[in-house]
Order: C-alpha cells, then structure tokens, then sequence
C-alpha cells in the first residue's frame, strides 16, 4: 500500500505540473487541450462539468506505460506497481480562471478498500466525504508563478495514532529549466498513544534548482523544533533552531555537492540520563563525481546488473572524488 500512495502522489504531482506549466499561455479556452494531453500521458478524464464557477471532473491513472514514459528515470519502479491497486485512485478536480490566473483544488475520491476491515474502509470513507485531504493550486501564466496550499490535518487513526499537519504552503516561479521554490510548515507530528512520538515545527525553506534532472540546486531551511521521543523508556533527542544549507553544481560534467547544519541546541535523554549539546555543527561536502557514470549507476542499480554497477562506480572513483 505504501508503494501504491507514493507513486499515487506522484502522478497527481505530474499531472499538476502538466495542467499548469505544459503552456505559458495557459487561459480558460485551452483547458480542453491540456485535458487531451493529460489523457496522452495514460491519465483518463470523467464525470466532466462545467457552471458558473468553473470546470469540474474526475481524475486517474489507467495507463502506468505511458505515465512512465515521462519520467524514465523512474520507468522500472513505476511499472512495478500494483496496476489494479492504482486505477482505484481517483481524485476530483475543480478548476477556475480568471485572465493569467487559474486555480485548482485537488481531492481525493476514491482509494483502493478492498483489502481493508470494516472499521478502516469506514475511516477512508469519512476522509473522503469530508476532503480531509485537500490541495489547493494556483498559478499565473503571465508572470510564471505558482501557489498553494495544503489543508490542515488533525487526525486520529483508529483512536491510536494521531497525525497533525498545519499550515503547509508553498509558493515560487517556474521557468525554461529553472524552479523556485518556497515552504513553510507550522507543525507536523505523529504520536502513537505516547508510545512514540515524532514532531516538527516552524519550518521554512527557499531553494531554487535548475538544469538536467536539477543538479544544479542552492537551499536553505530553518527548523525551530526537531523531536523524536519514546516516553516508555525515557529516551528523545531534540533539536532546537537548526539551519540547513544545501548547494550542487556541475562543472566540466564534475558534480558536486555540500550540506551544511548548524542547530543551536541539542538536548537528548537516555534511559532519563540528560545531556545537552550546544552549537552542534555538521558539515560534508562530495566533488570531482562523473555525472555521466553517476547516472549510469544509479540506472545500473535499478535493474540490479552487478557487473554494470562495478565499473560505474570504477568510472566514479576514477575522476578523484
């Protein structure tokens, strides 16, 4: 099921993209030629209307083959999926214009239950009628920049597991081969009944990534509150007001790469014994990688071809990483 959602969420992320960015001039009297093109791409459009407040219609996937054809890196992973698992994904789609501006929201509805108990197919069905999952997109043809947001989540999972997200959004500009793009979140955790207990808060992030596959990349992300705890048995690590830096780059087909972290606090608990770490600071960076034979490996260890990986990685080694 974890593999099912996650290249659900991909295709829906793709599809947006296409919707959006496949046309600069992107305006109401095209929304039928960016459907087509959808359906192009093994998505499948129904249940379409269309009223005073805009157009609305039915989502999914049936065709992975050419799904996968858009993003081949990825080909051998997506065809590997439950085929008969994902076309019970279904998402409703309602899609407004006006002038250079469209907006979308995005929601689910329908997902695969058959494998499900009566209890949880019932809690898949609440979530649905009541869009618990919800996305909301919009985007400027004019001047290329997008946003959204996703709404907030407060959720109990069979009165065991509680999942919290608030005030996820994300705005930023997407042009030629060029993305930029800004986050914030104002809380994520999830708690199992005080048995574990993993939160997140005040985060924000800029970055902005460019050229082939993005390699080419610069970001940072500010993170007031990190923490992992298991309270049975007195342990937990927190970290408090953390910095990331994040840079790639390619030069003479060489990739290179650095991330940097500083966090201010580091308070961790060990059976109850306490220590704090102040100004913790982590610092790697990698050169010299043949991006070409860097590629190659990474197809390599997709198909699992051994001989291939070992003289990948030779080539790699070779140019002094």
């Amino acid at each position: 099921m974890k593999k099912v959602l996650t290249g659900l969420a991909g295709s829906v992320v793709v599809a947006g993209s296409l919707f959006y960015f496949g046309s600069s001039e992107l305006i109401a009297d095209e929304v039928n030629t960016q459907l087509e093109t959808l359906q192009t791409h093994g998505f499948v459009i129904e249940d379409r209307k269309k009223d005073s407040t805009g157009d609305h219609f039915t989502i999914s996937l049936a065709d992975m083959h050419k799904f996968s054809k858009l993003i081949p890196e990825y080909e051998a992973v997506l065809l590997a999926e439950d085929k008969s698992a994902l076309k019970e994904f279904k998402f409703g789609v309602d899609l407004s214009s006006s002038g250079s501006e469209v907006s979308v929201d995005i929601y689910p509805l329908s997902f695969p239950t058959s494998s499900l108990s009566v209890e949880d197919k019932a809690m898949v069905d609440r979530y649905i009628d009541e869009r618990t999952l919800s996305l909301h997109l919009s985007y400027n043809s004019l001047t290329d920049d997008f946003q959204g947001a996703l709404k907030d989540i407060d959720e109990k999972i069979k009165n065991a597991i509680g999942v919290k997200l608030t005030g996820l959004a994300f705005d930023g500009n997407f042009k030629d081969d060029k993305i930029a793009l800004n986050y914030e979140i104002n809380e994520f955790k999830i708690a199992d009944n005080k048995k574990f207990i993993m939160e997140f808060s005040g985060i924000s992030s800029e970055g902005t990534y460019e050229g082939l596959n993005y390699y080419i990349s610069n970001g940072t992300t500010d993170m007031d509150k990190a923490l992992v705890s298991i309270p049975a048995t007195g342990t937990s690590v927190e970290f408090l007001d953390t910095k990331y830096k994040v840079t790639s780059d390619v030069k003479n087909d060489l990739f290179e790469s650095r991330l940097s972290m500083v966090t201010k606090t580091v308070n961790s608990s060990i059976k109850n014994d306490k220590f704090t770490l102040d100004t913790f600071t982590f610092d790697y960076g990698l050169k010299n990688i043949n991006l070409e034979a860097f590629d190659k490996l990474v197809n390599g260890l997709k198909k699992k071809n051994s001989p291939e990986v070992e003289k990948n990685v030779e080539d790699i080694l070779a140019n002094g990483m």
